[in-house]
């Protein structure tokens, strides 16, 4: 969250990581890597990575994201291999 402060929209960056992360958490329990929660799913516990790609970890497990944001929406997919 430190680099925020850099960010030319930073309410349209929080957005897409929140996304991430919701995506990256739903691809995780499609794939058996964690038992879901509906709306109670662990946010926190969801580590963003940007550099070299973004990715989110999950359990321990590196899963990839991409992120986009314009305006007032913010979209994410995630993908478990």
């Amino acid at each position: 969250l430190a680099d925020l402060a850099t960010r030319p929209d930073r309410r349209a960056s929080i957005a897409g990581m929140w996304a991430a992360k919701e995506a990256a958490f739903k691809a995780a329990c499609q794939a058996g890597i964690v038992q879901g929660r509906g709306a109670g799913a662990p946010l926190r516990e969801i580590e963003l990575r940007w550099e070299p790609a973004p990715e989110a970890v999950v359990a321990g497990v590196r899963i990839p994201v991409s992120v986009s944001h314009s305006g007032e929406y913010a979209v994410a997919i995630a993908h478990v291999l």
